[in-house]
């Protein structure tokens, strides 16, 4: 069914959002669906973070880092990262007043720490939770990653505030029709509300920086070098106030 990677099972591209039935999972490893509605972690929570390791191919949803039930050279612990419920309605319940399905394995996504704490952290005052990890968490998505998750992280120093206004020039605020990110979105401070389509086009020239033969006039990270400090420190400027605002 899947390719083997680092004791795991690799998942298709995009396996949450293409191929989401994750039925057969129960049986495979054992998982009691009378946990799917408790509020608290169930009994059988290991399995589920197993379940969710080989379904993802034991990558993170969110930046596909090598995740594991341990951590190791190699792979990032792996965190499980319910996903919260759309619009206003209390966590614990659902659209048509029934109780949700907090633990359902469709409801859950497989998070390395510093995505975790992104996607997780819903107060300011908690940012520093896990070691300040969600600070750390890359600034956009990658393209296979689960769309659900698939948020921006707001710009923490001038260079990332630069580098986005210049892809904002690019890409511009539009974004199409793909908004399945919003409740992790709305839910995360440090997360700003861009679509999950646009977040990952706005991160795609950091990966060609990193991979293809781009010449070096052509780099965004070699013209922010490039800036008169004038420049560079008014970026850190606005940063700081902005951090300013949400660390209030």
């Amino acid at each position: 069914m899947y390719a083997s990677h680092a004791g795991h099972t690799t998942a298709p591209y995009n396996t949450a959002y293409l191929r989401d039935d994750r039925s057969q999972l129960y049986g495979e490893f054992g998982i009691d669906r009378e946990g799917d509605r408790l509020e608290d972690a169930p009994a059988d929570f290991a399995a589920r973070q197993e379940a969710l390791l080989a379904f993802y191919g034991g990558r993170c949803g969110r930046c596909l880092a090598g995740i594991g039930t341990t951590h190791t050279e190699e792979d990032d612990l792996a965190y499980v990262h319910p996903l919260p419920t759309p619009g206003e309605m209390p966590a614990s319940m659902t659209a048509d007043g029934g109780q949700r399905q907090r633990w359902a394995l469709e409801n859950l996504v497989p998070l390395c720490e510093p995505c975790y704490g992104l996607c997780s952290v819903e107060e300011p005052g908690r940012i520093d939770s896990f070691g300040g990890a969600a600070r750390d968490a890359q600034q956009f998505p990658q393209w296979a990653g689960d769309p659900r998750v698939a948020v921006e992280r707001v710009p923490l120093t001038g260079r990332e505030l630069w580098l986005r206004n210049r892809l904002r020039e690019r890409h511009g605020e539009g974004g199409g029709a793909e908004s399945i990110n919003e409740p992790v979105a709305l839910a995360a401070c440090l997360a700003r509300e861009t679509p999950a389509d646009l977040a990952v086009a706005l991160g795609e020239p950091f990966a060609a920086d990193a991979w293809q033969p781009i010449p070096e006039a052509q780099r965004l990270t070699d013209r922010w070098e490039a800036l008169p400090a004038d420049d560079r420190e008014r970026y850190e400027r606005r940063v700081a106030r902005r951090r300013e605002r949400i660390e209030a």
